[in-house]
């Protein structure tokens, strides 16, 4: 069948104009006067007839003052503004899709596309007020839409679009069609759904407390009270008759927090048990409780509410543990996610006990899983990826797939409703939008009153970029979010270029002595292993091929070795150590060891494991910095309570985030004497999401992860 073009109709040039000015005019473009002026020369332009002529040196010398030498090649700057512009008009757009003109900058073009979109946009359960949009794309002109400004974003009001979905043939049997409809309830974290599907509970931002909101109605009503504690979590009971929510505040006794119950209509509450996560099982008589015992990986216990017994089902070997879980409709299986830093995946068993059988293999955490009501398949959370489903009974561990409309978005916290046989279920999930980027600090400058005057933010920072590590050069490496790609620039945001594109996000190891050379791992096909970018070009060389997990790399400081940290011979991991050019690793620790860093001194520094995130969400100081000789020996305790990702070292020391009362702070550990000293307070909380540091080689400058966000309530319907 052919297309239909019967809305080919260009816009007029007043029209284009006009919304120019409307889309210069709003917050999005007010606060980034560089792309304000790219978007502008590029539309007058072509409104004028020319073009034909925007070509990258063109944009160089008459955006950015560049001269006749201009080389895209060595300076990328106007691509990397064409793709912080395309990002930006897609912000646009999420928030006003009727806008009669479209203005669109294809992806590799620098010439802007006008369409008329008048016509086009088609509101469901929206209002003004209230923007619960839906967008049901039958026409051409929408297909193009979402190629050429990948409208895919929660951003303010959020478009979504259903479409007849074929998904790719499956292993055991072809799963249901994913949900038509996807609309956004309101703002909100942590969200349970009734059984009934009318309602939900959640943490309202603004409160510490939990609400109930009618889906589908006005009604809205505050569950909870207790100002002084943070209570999330919350899970209605199949009957719809109770609520289940964790209580929780730093500081308090731990008897009064833990998992509670409360009448869904308010009134008297009554703690159940201790834990930081609990759900109901079908019967209604016993609840599925995350908790753990000391400072060990979280695990998944049953509590009988009648008896008070508490049974153990899982037992994670190591890492943050399970952290999330759900019985089958039936009552016979427990589903979970485990999260076995640095990955995880999801995995079955028998209510009864026995060997838990992995049903995924992504080696990436995992965030939420619930059943279908048939209990058939799990749809399960992966967080940057959306919501996928996936048959319980496959043979081998997969994927499954991807639920049309929402694989784009940050996905968390599921929770399903309970329908009668036969009926369809709805589902309610978290959708966080995060904008992330880094900022530098000049750690040598004075302090004011012991902090750090200021953080200097990445200069090109889009809100989706991830520090990484510098090398010798003062030239440091990032991490490009969407898609995945590895990038080297300086501090000023100069000699910026790209280095390796990838599929899955990978972890930044460092740089090889001579600076051409950057280590990394990422995932392929469930399994973590080792590459190696070159800064000069080509594709990356893969290093290490074992099924084992093998990640978080450094090379030594004369170039000869590579340290990583490998599963190969334990649950845990160790530090390995591997000839540059390829050859046998060897086995440097025996009790633990990850982010190995050779000293100046010829020592290893390394952190003994990941520790388990608390309650609060704020890291666990449990890891201990540890020393070793670099080919082996005595494994020394140096430090206790570090997180693996707020450490760095430089020529002289250490450098770490260390927590204090309602601060965050630089310390130094100095190779030379073996103290600690406080460099500097930081500014600002250091980011909880992608916790990073990291110093340059003189320590002088460091990096550190700037972030914000705001999470929606999303609703989809028709799950069977």
């Amino acid at each position: 069948m052919g297309e239909r073009h019967e809305h080919a109709t260009a816009p007029s040039t007043s029209a284009v104009r006009a919304q120019l000015d409307r889309i210069l005019a709003n917050d999005i473009f007010t606060r980034s006067q560089r792309l304000s002026v790219f978007l502008r020369f590029v539309v007058e332009q072509t409104l004028d007839g020319k073009g034909n002529g925007l070509k990258e040196q063109v944009l160089g010398a008459e955006i950015y003052s560049k001269g006749p030498e201009f080389d895209g090649a060595a300076n990328p700057i106007v691509r990397v503004d064409a793709r912080r512009l395309r990002d930006k008009l897609r912000e646009y757009y999420a928030e006003f899709p009727r806008d009669a003109v479209l203005i669109s900058l294809p992806k590799g073009s620098y010439v802007p596309v006008f369409r008329d979109n008048s016509s086009h946009a088609i509101p469901v359960n929206g209002s003004p007020t209230h923007p619960q949009l839906i967008y049901r794309p039958r026409r051409p002109l929408w297909r193009w839409l979402a190629a050429s400004i990948g409208l895919t974003t929660v951003t303010g009001a959020i478009l979504f679009w259903s479409r007849t979905h074929k998904p790719s043939k499956p292993v055991v049997r072809e799963p249901s069609k994913p949900a038509e409809r996807v609309t956004v309830i309101t703002l909100g974290v942590s969200p349970g759904i009734s059984a009934d599907g009318r309602f939900v509970a959640y943490k309202d931002p603004g409160l510490a407390d939990i609400v109930v909101k009618g889906i589908d109605t006005k009604e809205f009503r505050r569950l909870t009270n207790t100002p002084q504690f943070i209570e999330t979590f919350p899970a209605w009971s199949p009957n719809g008759r109770e609520i289940a929510f964790l209580r929780e505040h730093e500081g308090f006794p731990r008897d009064s927090q833990g998992i509670f119950v409360v009448p869904q209509s308010g009134g008297a509450e009554r703690r159940i048990c201790s834990g930081t996560w609990a759900d109901w099982a079908p019967d209604g008589k016993s609840l599925v409780v995350r908790d753990r015992d000391r400072d060990g990986p979280f695990s998944i216990y049953q509590f009988f509410l009648e008896t008070r017994e508490r049974r153990q089902l899982t037992y994670a070997p190591q890492g943050d543990g399970d952290w999330r879980a759900a019985v089958s409709p039936d009552g016979s299986t427990l589903a979970f996610t485990r999260i076995d830093d640095p990955g995880g995946d999801l995995y079955t068993v028998s209510m009864q006990g026995g060997t838990p059988r992995r049903i995924t293999n992504w080696n990436a955490r995992l965030t939420g899983v619930v059943w279908t009501p048939d209990g058939r398949d799990l749809i399960y959370s992966n967080d940057h990826q959306g919501l996928w489903r996936i048959s319980a009974n496959l043979p081998a561990p997969g994927r499954g797939t991807p639920l049309e409309g929402v694989s784009s978005l940050t996905a968390n916290n599921i929770s399903i409703s309970r329908p009668p046989p036969g009926q369809p279920a709805r589902l309610v999930f978290q959708s966080y939008h995060r904008e992330m980027s880094f900022a530098s600090i000049d750690l040598t400058a004075p302090l004011d009153k012991g902090a750090f005057h200021e953080l200097k933010p990445f200069p090109l920072a889009t809100q989706s970029e991830s520090a990484g590590p510098f090398n010798r050069d003062g030239q440091f490496a990032f991490i490009w979010r969407r898609p995945p790609e590895i990038w080297v620039s300086d501090a000023a945001g100069a000699n910026l270029h790209s280095i390796a594109s990838l599929k899955t996000y990978p972890s930044l190891g460092s740089w090889s002595p001579d600076g051409q050379k950057l280590v990394y791992d990422t995932t392929i096909d469930g399994n973590t292993d080792l590459f190696a970018a070159d800064t000069l070009g080509g594709s990356p060389k893969r290093l290490t091929f074992e099924t084992s997990y093998e990640g978080l790399a450094s090379w030594s400081r004369d170039g000869r070795w590579i340290y990583f940290s490998s599963s190969r011979a334990a649950a845990l991991p160790d530090v390995w150590r591997m000839p540059a050019e390829g050859g046998l690793p060897v086995r440097i620790t025996y009790h633990g060891g990850m982010r190995a860093r050779e000293a100046p001194n010829g020592n290893l520094y390394y952190l003994d494991r990941y520790p388990p995130r608390e309650r609060m969400g704020r890291p666990a100081a449990t890891a201990r910095l540890m020393r070793v000789a670099a080919n082996g020996g005595a494994e020394t305790a140096v430090l206790n309570g570090l997180t693996p990702e707020w450490w760095s070292m430089a020529d002289t020391g250490i450098y770490f985030i260390s927590q204090g009362p309602g601060f965050d702070a630089i310390d130094r550990y100095s190779f030379s004497d073996g103290k600690v000293m406080r460099v500097g307070r930081l500014p600002v909380r250091a980011g909880s999401w992608d916790r990073q540091l990291h110093v340059s080689p003189d320590g002088h400058l460091a990096l550190v992860t700037t972030q914000h966000g705001y999470a929606h309530l999303m609703l989809l319907e028709n799950i069977r």
